[in-house]
């Protein structure tokens, strides 16, 4: 069954995140989120897909959406546990996305990332530090450039 929001609750959103599970009953939802600013639909060790809103000085023809999709790979980790993984990626995903400069596609790598890494232990405190997170980004980056 389709994820129905009162209008103006889902105008006031400006960041969401669903699995690649719910986005079937949650894909109009996602969408509008996406125009007016970010949204995410996480897909497990495959990355994410992040919808972000157009600059504001291009023109979106009628019946055309007025958001992008990137795509972000997943990030290989020898996984113990999925426990927890989507709530340590939308926290860290809104932690970034909160920041003033911080794009859509920002924000979606680096949860990402935290929540990789939170996949290699058991229990609480696996979350990593923000050192190792931007170490293991940096080195991403590095790699995508080759």
């Amino acid at each position: 069954m389709p994820l129905r929001l009162p209008v103006d609750l889902v105008n006031r959103i400006d960041s969401a995140v669903v699995s690649d599970e719910e986005i079937f009953n949650a894909r109009e939802f996602i969408e509008r989120v996406g125009e007016r600013r970010m949204s995410v639909v996480t897909r497990g060790p495959e990355g994410a897909t992040i919808y972000h809103s157009l600059p504001h000085d291009v023109q979106v023809q009628p019946g055309y959406k007025a958001y992008r999709t990137v795509d972000i790979p997943g990030v290989p980790v020898k996984v113990k546990s999925l426990t927890g993984a989507g709530d340590v990626f939308a926290a860290a995903f809104f932690m970034r996305a909160s920041e003033k400069n911080s794009s859509a596609l920002e924000a979606g790598r680096f949860a990402n990332t935290v929540a990789a890494l939170s996949l290699r232990e058991l229990g609480a405190g696996v979350v990593p530090d923000m050192s190792e997170v931007e170490a293991v980004m940096r080195d991403l980056e590095a790699n995508d450039r080759r």
